[in-house]
């Protein structure tokens, strides 16, 4: 399909490198993982920030692939407690903690949400979203980024979730494409699909992407 982004550049896909040194980690991540880092700079320098303190709510979320391309997402109760919340379609990731950069955060949240571990400094920022909204416990301007990482395979282990992800968390499935597009769920971010298409067909960006805010 014809991408609706511009700015891409072309090359390898993008690999989460946790087997620079396999013996640094568990078995259990060393036989999920790939690399191919020769063609990609580290995130050591513009793409790891801290947070700003103009933002009520800094996230950092993964787009994470696996060998089939397809997308992990988290099912979330939108109003979790009442009987008749609603439920959206999330990438794994949540809010940046004091002090952490966005790199670091977005690792953590994965680590958390799904048990699978990775090097900050191996995921890709691809995208953003911002927009301002009320949520009841978190007022303003908010602001999303996207990071993206690709495995081999991955079983989700939510057994590290906090308590407050466990209130949302209503389930996870892997998703190709075609679902994406099919669905009459809920999805976040918007043009998501847009997105997951280019990183599929190794169209990277060569900054990251905008996306439409989604509140």
């Amino acid at each position: 399909m014809t991408s609706k982004f511009r700015e891409r550049s072309t090359g390898p896909a993008w690999r989460c490198a946790a087997l620079i040194n396999p013996a640094a980690i568990a078995p259990r991540e060393a036989d999920r993982l790939t690399t191919d880092l020769s063609s990609w700079p580290t995130l050591a320098g513009n793409v790891l920030l801290s947070v700003m303190a103009e933002f009520a709510r800094r996230s950092a979320r993964v787009i994470l692939l696996d060998r089939s391309d397809r997308l992990l997402l988290v099912r979330s109760a939108l109003t979790p407690g009442q009987p008749d919340s609603r439920y959206a379609w999330f990438t794994p990731g949540g809010g940046v903690e004091d002090g952490e950069d966005l790199a670091g955060a977005a690792a953590r949240e994965l680590h958390e949400e799904t048990g699978l571990r990775i090097a900050p400094n191996h995921l890709r920022l691809v995208a953003f979203t911002t927009g301002t909204a009320d949520l009841g416990w978190a007022n303003g301007l908010f602001r999303d980024d996207f990071f993206l990482c690709r495995v081999v395979k991955h079983d989700v282990d939510t057994a590290g979730q906090t308590d407050f992800e466990r209130q949302h968390y209503a389930g996870h499935r892997w998703w190709t494409h075609a679902d994406l597009l099919a669905t009459k769920e809920i999805v976040y971010p918007n043009d998501l699909a847009a997105l997951v298409a280019d990183l599929i067909a190794d169209r990277m960006p060569a900054t990251p992407i905008a996306l439409p805010w989604h509140h």
